[in-house]
């Protein structure tokens, strides 16, 4: 026989025995499960009608009297002060009165439904982790290589705050990924992971190589959150020799300075570029590089600056590139047609090794005296322009011809004033 709605029922021998169901129920913070008091909960049945009713306090709520075999839905009327509203969840109660896992979709543990609360989240809360590779204090460059970073809630990084986030390397000696839409004034924890998200302290990669994961720049791996704040965390991989796949990583300065025609600097919002070859004739861009052509924006001033990795094979090796002023297809445009700048380059050659693994190039670009005529002459040339100014002959718009239009001028007046002259007479 069905036990009465409410009860589980329990035969022994000639006895039938009739306990009434009972759950624990409590509030928790999602980060480490601290109790949460001061929330407004109800229990729904299947027809969205509340069979309970309360708040929460430090102590579990028992509900009692709930039937087996059917859906319970936990719903958060309003949440503690500072934390965002809980979804709603359900759960189901086994014959025995116990929460039936695989049908809940509400969190359980050791018997008691939890509704998790989070703080107040933000789009502009976030936090940014910075990964880099290292070898003996020297700086890396990846040829190709993912590795993965977490967000967690806990100290040993056993819960996730949010999906974890592949951290791609590609010629280049760090990446960095963001963990947007955060909870303001969360403690968070960074770890690096594997793909799945299970935290990770050390690993190997390529041909075996060991290497530790290590956090620098903040408290460790711990980071407060704040409203409309972003926090960027350091991650380096320290390798216990070079790997196959990886570069020794020198770095390639280079600067746009703008004078105009009397030295002085001029401001601009021109876009320019600097492109770094292999060889001195500038015809090879240089695959040494991560990036082989460079934009620099001065954005309304008169200087801009841009960096790039160079990949030193090994400790021994030395990579020589050449820089000059390019175009955004990577053609040089020092003395083009229509460019109306004198170009000058410093350290335009530059050698780069472990031990001298910095270069720093200065492209300077002066307004040429010429430049406005030159620029005419482009102008007309590339028909730009309706009226210039080419070998002293002036060219209309409308491409009337001067000489003939002059010479008709004259003969017009030459007969006015014989015609004047003939009227005097008479």
């Amino acid at each position: 026989e069905d036990a009465v709605p409410g009860y589980i029922g329990k035969v022994s021998g000639y006895n039938v025995t009739n306990t009434i169901t009972s759950v624990p129920v409590r509030k928790v913070d999602i980060a480490g499960g601290t109790p949460l008091a001061g929330a407004h909960l109800q229990i729904l049945d299947k027809d969205k009608k509340v069979v309970e009713d309360w708040t929460s306090t430090a102590n579990d709520f028992i509900a009692e009297g709930l039937l087996t075999g059917v859906p319970y839905t936990l719903h958060e009327v309003s949440a503690p002060e500072g934390y965002g509203l809980a979804a709603d969840t359900v759960f189901w109660l086994n014959d025995d009165g116990t929460v039936n896992a695989d049908k809940s979709t509400a969190a359980c543990e050791n018997g008691v439904v939890l509704v998790e609360d989070k703080y107040v989240q933000t789009e502009d809360t976030s936090v940014s982790v910075v990964k880099t590779v290292s070898y003996n204090g020297l700086s890396l460059v990846a040829e190709g290589i993912s590795f993965y970073a977490g967000l967690y809630y806990d100290r040993e990084c056993t819960k996730l705050a949010a999906p974890h986030k592949e951290i791609r390397l590609e010629k280049a000696s760090s990446a960095e990924v963001t963990f947007h839409n955060l909870e303001v004034g969360r403690t968070y924890y960074v770890g690096e992971c594997d793909a799945n998200g299970n935290v990770i302290y050390s690993g190997e990669i390529t041909g075996g190589v060991a290497y530790q994961a290590k956090f620098t720049g903040t408290n460790g791996n711990c980071v407060v959150t704040s409203r409309g704040g972003n926090v960027k965390v350091a991650l380096d991989n320290q390798m216990a020799e070079l790997p196959d796949g990886f570069y020794i990583a020198g770095q390639l300065h280079v600067t746009k300075k703008l004078l105009n025609v009397n030295g002085e600097p001029m401001n601009s919002n021109e876009t320019f570029y600097a492109g770094i070859f292999d060889d001195p004739e500038y015809k090879k861009l240089s695959g040494s590089v991560e990036s082989n052509i460079l934009e620099l924006k001065p954005d309304g001033g008169s200087q801009a600056e841009n960096t790039t990795s160079v990949m030193l094979a090994s400790v021994d090796s030395t990579v020589t590139v050449y820089v000059t002023e390019v175009d955004a297809l990577g053609e040089p445009v020092a003395g083009a047609p229509g460019f109306m700048y004198e170009v000058t380059v410093e350290g335009g050659t530059a050698a780069l090794s472990a031990q001298n693994n910095e270069a720093f190039v200065t492209i300077t670009n002066q307004v040429k005296e010429t430049a406005k005529e030159e620029e005419e002459i482009y102008e007309e040339k590339s028909g730009k322009k309706n009226q210039t100014k080419t070998n002293g002959k002036s060219k209309t718009g409308d491409d009337v011809p001067i000489l003939p239009t002059a010479v008709l001028c004259a003969v017009s007046t030459i007969g006015a004033i014989w015609i004047l002259r003939r009227r005097r007479l008479k």
